[in-house]
């Protein structure tokens, strides 16, 4: 009877003693419950004071956002002052219809921009004002693209000032739509890239007129005549032999003037002024891989 009574006293301890051993576990496992969940609280409420910081570190913090970036941080007034009188640079920019024209006009305002594509698709209301703002930007290279050639308004606004406008802003320009462009600002902007009035360094026309080509040749003395040049300048005309295209190399002192599917004889094709900082560089261009050079005659 006493052993019974012995083993039914030591399991009462042992339960007694499992219970308290579950409630003090029980306890501690909600004790850190509740510290993690203090400790997320904490984090959430200690974030960065960037609006604290200094409005010159700020912009500096900028010079590292992408464009997009950078438009999204406008919804804060202080962050949209500072950025509106932040100067910086961008690598690359192509511009799309998801652009507001408010937003060019900003980055028009503050950045010197690498490089930067604009297709014209007619698919939204920028289209019709991308051509007025254009001319505000600082461009290292410019690629101008219009799809929407039925689109008189804009093919009415790539004439000569406009032109002659963009070579201003840019170092290299690449545009396609010049059907309204005149020889006149073709000859202009040769002797702006000889004389160094300019800073346009190469002029790319994907697409260029008959006639337009031949006077422009005809206004800086050359003379393409029965299938022959003739110029009482001191040029060079080279051919390349292995080219896909049939193309055509001038060169006048520094400037490399290239006509692109024999302009001459066609429609249209590919016209490019490039003005070479070197005679190294002007060397290297006429010693390319595939190039003959053509016989020229004195007028």
């Amino acid at each position: 009877r006493y052993s019974s009574m012995i083993r039914q006293v030591s399991f009462k301890k042992d339960r007694s003693s499992l219970s308290r051993s579950a409630a003090v576990a029980a306890r501690e496992k909600w004790n850190v419950g509740k510290g993690r969940g203090e400790k997320k609280k904490r984090q959430v409420n200690e974030y960065f004071p960037i609006l604290a910081l200094p409005a010159e570190l700020i912009s500096y913090t900028f010079s590292f956002l992408s464009m997009k970036d950078r438009m999204r941080a406008r919804v804060n007034k202080k962050l949209d002052v500072i950025e509106a009188n932040s100067k910086y640079f961008a690598r690359h920019l192509q511009i799309t219809p998801r652009y507001s024209a408010d937003a060019i006009r900003r980055i028009a305002q503050n950045a010197s921009i690498g490089r930067l594509e604009i297709r014209i698709t007619c698919s939204n209301e920028l289209d019709s004002e991308i051509y007025y703002i254009i001319k505000d930007f600082e461009i290292g290279h410019l690629h101008l693209e219009n799809e929407c050639l039925c689109n008189d308004k804009l093919k009415e606004t790539m004439v000569d000032s406009f032109l002659l406008d963009l070579t201003k802003v840019c170092k290299s320009l690449h545009v396609n739509e010049c059907d309204n462009i005149t020889p006149d600002p073709l000859h202009q902007v040769y002797k702006n890239m000889v004389d160094g009035s300019s800073k346009l360094r190469v002029l790319f026309i994907s697409d260029l007129l008959n006639y337009q080509c031949i006077s422009f040749l005809n206004l800086i003395g050359i003379i393409y005549r029965d299938e022959q040049f003739f110029s009482n300048r001191n040029i060079e005309v080279y051919k390349d032999e292995e080219s896909e295209f049939d193309s055509l190399y001038i060169f006048d002192r520094r400037m490399e003037i290239v006509l692109v599917n024999d302009i001459i004889e066609r429609t249209h094709g590919c016209f490019k002024l490039e003005f070479h900082e070197t005679q190294e560089s002007i060397d290297n261009a006429k010693n390319r891989h595939g190039l003959v050079r053509v016989q020229t005659n004195r007028e």
